[in-house]
């Protein structure tokens, strides 16, 4: 499950006409994903007591402060950081259910 509060992002990732290459690269990015894993995108109030959605917030804004140096933004976090976070997040969603 990708969580987001960014209405217009989901919408555009959805959407059958696309016209931005980022949109593109994204949805071939999770048609790619999708061929061995369940994806859903789920949109989330911002700012409405989502856990990890204020990290998410705090972490955009200093990306979006940051020098751009590539295509991706660069954000101090390491990789393995993300996804030790993102797989704790998914257990306690799995345990809930």
């Amino acid at each position: 499950m990708i969580c987001s509060d960014n209405q217009a992002a989901l919408k555009a990732l959805q959407s059958p006409k696309i016209t931005s290459s980022l949109v593109a690269e994204t949805v071939a990015k999770l048609k790619e994903l999708s061929v061995f894993n369940s994806i859903r995108l789920l949109w989330v109030p911002g700012h409405f007591r989502v856990e990890g959605n204020e990290t998410a917030d705090a972490l955009a804004k200093r990306a979006a402060h940051s020098e751009f140096l590539s295509p991706e933004p660069a954000i101090g976090i390491p990789t393995t950081t993300v996804h030790t976070e993102a797989q704790l997040w998914a257990t306690k969603e799995h345990l809930k259910s």
